[in-house]
């Protein structure tokens, strides 16, 4: 396994943000979804009136259902892909709220998750021994500074260490200097960390861990133990509205 970096995929559908009396305006207005051993169903409706549906056609009853706010925006997405047919076993929605909506099916694999709250943007981990447990954040309005500069690590059966390297010359180390070195993420001069999602299990830092960006990329630490997964992060000034599968 390797470290790599991905841009936002065409697997999810983004347009503009637009702002209506001074707030954003979101392009969902609700979630419905319908989970098994995997994601059976998904239902996306648009505030312009417009509904997506992927899997079964008709949801169960007891499918859940989450309503978003009218300023909330789909930031990231990401899918589990082990087994589960074509929705895979999970699929989770990051917000601008400050808001993880997950869709879980009963063979997804172990993930902690974080979303960085409106303006603000990563600019550190915080670890309990093995799991990721919470964020260091700082102010990050669209427009300024990203906090971090490079993301790097090593790997090897999981993630050994990541290493943050911050604008104003610290340093922030995680783990241990075992496993293989990893090819360094350089993040552009504005480009923010917002989400941080680790796929966890009882030794190291996990399996991997996964940083999205405001530049529509995604930098991910793969262990050897991890499992495949798509991820996708909109662009700054843009929001994502819909999905699209193989």
């Amino acid at each position: 396994a390797d470290s790599a970096s991905f841009p936002a995929s065409h697997m999810a559908r983004e347009r503009s943000v637009s702002v209506l009396g001074g707030k954003t305006r979101g392009a969902v207005k609700r979630i419905i979804g319908c989970t098994a051993e995997a994601v059976r169903g998904l239902e996306i409706r648009l505030r312009n009136g417009s509904v997506a549906r992927h899997g079964c056609e008709q949801l169960a009853a007891c499918a859940a259902t989450w309503a978003l706010e009218p300023d909330e925006l789909i930031l990231g997405v990401s899918q589990d892909t082990y087994s589960g047919g074509q929705l895979g076993t999970s699929l989770v929605f990051y917000t601008s709220a400050c808001r993880i909506i997950a869709l879980q099916g009963s063979e997804a694999r172990p993930r902690t998750r974080f979303v960085a709250p409106r303006g603000r943007q990563v600019m550190g981990l915080q670890f309990d021994d093995h799991r990721l447990v919470g964020l260091h954040v700082e102010r990050g309005d669209p427009g300024l500074e990203g906090s971090v500069e490079e993301i790097s690590g090593r790997t090897g059966s999981a993630v050994d260490m990541v290493v943050l390297k911050l604008r104003d010359g610290l340093t922030q180390r995680y783990g241990s200097a075992t496993g293989e070195e990893r090819r360094p993420f350089e993040l552009r001069h504005d480009e923010q960390i917002l989400i941080v999602e680790q796929f966890y299990k009882d030794r190291l830092l996990g399996a991997s861990l996964a940083f999205y960006t405001s530049a529509g990329n995604v930098f991910k630490l793969s262990g050897m133990t991890a499992s495949k997964s798509s991820r996708f992060a909109a662009t700054a000034g843009r929001q994502i509205c819909g999905l699209e599968f193989d």
